[in-house]
C-alpha cells in the first residue's frame, strides 16, 4: 500500500464536540468476536477503552491546520504589525499626528473591552509610545511564533494516526492474548480470505460510527491493515537490531 507523503501539521489543533461513546450490546460483542475470539468482560472493557480513544482523538486530524498555512498567516500578522507601528511612529515623529490620534482613540476602546485587566482605571490611557510598543510587540512576537513553527521537526498531526494508533493497540491485544494478527494479502477465492483479524475489526468497525470507519472493503481494510502491521514488524526488528549491537558492543 503507498502512503501519501506527509504534510507538515501543528502538533496540536482545537475540536468542541461531544464525549465520544462505545457501548454494543451483549450481542453485538459476539457478533464482532465471531470466529476470532470469545471476548471476556476485561477484553470487551480494553478494546473499548481503544475505541473511545480512537473516537476521541480522530476528529483533531480534520481541524489541524498545515505548517505553510500558518507560516503564512503569522507572516500577514507580522506585516500588519509592522505597518501599524510605521504609521504611528511617523505621524507622532513627523509632527502630523492627526491619523495616529484617530487610530489610538478606536484602539483604546477596544482594548478596554477586550483587555479590561491592561487598564488600571480611567485615568490610564494608551499614548503614541504604548501603541507602537504593543504593535512591535506583535511584530517580534508573530516571527518567534513563525520561528518555532518552521523548525518543530516532527510531522504534527496526520491523517489516520488515531486510527493506526487503535489497529497497533489492537494487535498488541491479541498478541497477548496470542491470537493471531496476519493479513495476508491472499487472493480473495481464497477459503481464508480475508484473514480472522481483517474480519475481527471489519465487524468491530461495523460497530462504529459510519463516519469514524476507514478503508472499509475487505480489499481495502486488508491492505490497509497490512502496511501498519509491516511498519509495525519492521521498528520491532530495528529495535531487536539495535538491542543485539548494544549487548556486543
Amino acid at each position: 500500500m503507498t502512503r501519501k507523503p506527509r504534510l507538515r501539521t501543528l502538533p496540536s489543533a482545537s475540536y468542541s464536540g461531544s464525549a465520544p461513546t462505545f457501548a454494543p450490546t451483549r450481542d453485538e460483542w459476539r457478533q464482532i468476536g465471531g470466529t476470532f475470539c470469545d471476548l471476556s468482560d476485561e477484553d470487551e472493557r480494553r478494546i473499548t477503552d481503544m475505541v473511545v480513544r480512537y473516537l476521541r482523538d480522530a476528529p483533531f486530524e480534520s481541524h489541524v491546520h498545515s505548517v505553510n498555512k500558518v507560516v503564512d498567516r503569522l507572516e500577514l500578522i507580522c506585516k500588519a504589525a509592522g505597518r501599524l507601528y510605521e504609521v504611528l511612529a511617523h505621524d507622532y515623529k513627523g509632527g502630523s499626528s492627526e491619523v495616529g490620534s484617530i487610530a489610538l482613540e478606536h484602539l483604546e476602546v477596544r482594548l478596554r473591552v477586550g483587555l479590561p485587566h491592561c487598564f488600571s482605571g480611567e485615568e490610564t490611557s494608551l499614548g503614541a509610545d504604548d501603541a507602537s510598543t504593543l504593535a512591535a510587540s506583535i511584530m517580534v512576537a508573530a516571527k518567534l511564533a513563525k520561528q518555532d513553527v518552521m523548525q518543530d521537526p516532527t510531522p504534527g498531526i496526520q491523517v489516520h494516526d488515531a486510527w493506526r494508533k487503535l489497529v497497533l493497540d489492537l494487535m498488541d491485544w491479541a498478541e497477548q492474548r496470542r491470537l493471531s494478527v496476519t493479513t495476508a494479502k491472499k487472493a480473495e477465492t481464497s477459503k481464508n480470505w480475508p484473514s480472522p483479524f481483517v474480519q475481527f475489526f471489519s465487524r468491530l468497525q461495523d460497530a462504529l460510527p459510519p463516519d469514524a470507519r476507514e478503508f472499509c472493503g475487505n480489499g481495502p481494510l486488508t491492505d490497509a491493515l497490512a502496511d501498519v502491521r509491516g511498519r509495525r514488524k519492521a521498528k520491532k526488528n530495528t529495535v531487536r537490531e539495535l538491542s543485539a549491537k548494544n549487548s556486543t558492543g
